[in-house]
């Protein structure tokens, strides 16, 4: 259900601003044009149907690529003394932009900067002698670098 709901996050966003282009690009180019005498009105209908539908499965193929990469993942790290974790990981995803954590019981949340419509949220779950660290992979390699 993860990689559904990311894929649907990020499909709606590339065709909200693949619409948002496709509109200036009729206002800048195309409004006003005269089609050729040699190109029928069927003809041009049909062109712009299958740039509409190669376009939709571009964007279907990079979003469920974008998807995959940023597939939360979970890895369980050492932890010797819970202060100095805390303080280490604190600075490691405070690095990362993410805004600082609520906490609830032993369940840190960081969540993205408002700024990143994609972001997903970074949890660690603190347990005794270790923690559980879940985070999109790519993030999770910069964490686990800084740790």
């Amino acid at each position: 259900m993860n990689f559904l709901t990311r894929f649907l996050k990020i499909f709606l966003f590339a065709l909200v601003l693949s619409a948002l282009g496709g509109f200036v690009f009729y206002l800048l180019v195309i409004k006003g044009s005269q089609l050729s005498p040699d190109v029928t009105h069927d003809e041009y209908v049909s062109t712009i149907q299958k740039a509409i539908a190669g376009w939709v499965g571009f964007m279907m193929v990079l979003s469920s690529v974008l998807a995959m990469v940023g597939m939360r993942q979970t890895v369980s790290v050492p932890v010797q003394d819970p202060n100095s974790f805390l303080y280490r990981i604190n600075s490691a995803v405070a690095s990362l932009r993410y805004r600082p954590p609520t906490q609830t019981g032993n369940l840190l949340v960081y969540k993205p900067p408002a700024v990143q419509f994609l972001g997903e949220k970074i949890t660690v779950e603190l347990r005794p002698g270790g923690a559980l660290i879940t985070a999109p992979r790519p993030l999770l390699r910069k964490i686990q670098e800084k740790l």
